[in-house]
């Protein structure tokens, strides 16, 4: 399938990604719990945390958009933020928007979605910034070599791509830290 385009969007700030930040990541999520799901990677070993808005019930989205946080792994303010810009534009009912969260602690899949049937391992990213933002791998769980954050981005397209059979467009865009992935 072809789509129209995927576009790369990014805005940064100067400086290098702190190794001495603190996280804003909870499991479970404090806001937009209602919002918060369970990506499965590695044929669902795994899976991401991340926040999803989807159009409501019988509307087909004709654009994705893949929101990356900043170093205070924040996902919940981006989430906030670009539905925010999205309803401000109507944008609402043609709009997928998904935001992943590079987390750098412990989570399961049915605690962060407020759901016991999922299960699974939340993958993180425990050392500093820079192993996510610079495309390194995620922590090692038992006989699991971890996988890249760019391996994650391109699983993010791929899973908007085969959820979301209408699209044109998939943007990917991120601010400070998640601009420079």
């Amino acid at each position: 399938r072809h789509l129209a385009g995927v576009s790369v969007a990014a805005c940064c700030t100067r400086g290098s990604a702190s190794s001495a930040e603190s996280s804003a990541f909870h499991c479970p999520p404090i806001t937009y719990q209602d919002k918060a799901i369970a990506v499965e990677l590695a044929d669902g070993r795994v899976f991401i945390p991340a926040y999803r808005y989807e159009p409501a019930l019988g509307k087909h989205p004709t654009t994705a958009i893949i929101a990356l946080h900043g170093a205070g792994r924040d996902g919940d303010s981006y989430y906030g933020w670009v539905t925010s810009a999205m309803n401000n534009h109507g944008l609402q009912d043609e709009t997928v928007v998904l935001v992943p969260v590079f987390a750098d602690q412990d989570c399961e899949a049915g605690v962060w979605a407020g759901n016991e049937k999922y299960t699974g391992e939340g993958i993180k990213w425990s050392h500093s910034t820079r192993q996510w933002v610079f495309g390194q791998r995620s922590d090692k769980s038992g006989d699991w070599q971890g996988i890249s954050s760019y391996q994650v981005i391109d699983d993010l397209v791929q899973y908007v791509e085969l959820h979301y059979k209408h699209l044109q467009n998939i943007v990917v865009t991120g601010f400070s830290a998640g601009a420079q992935m």
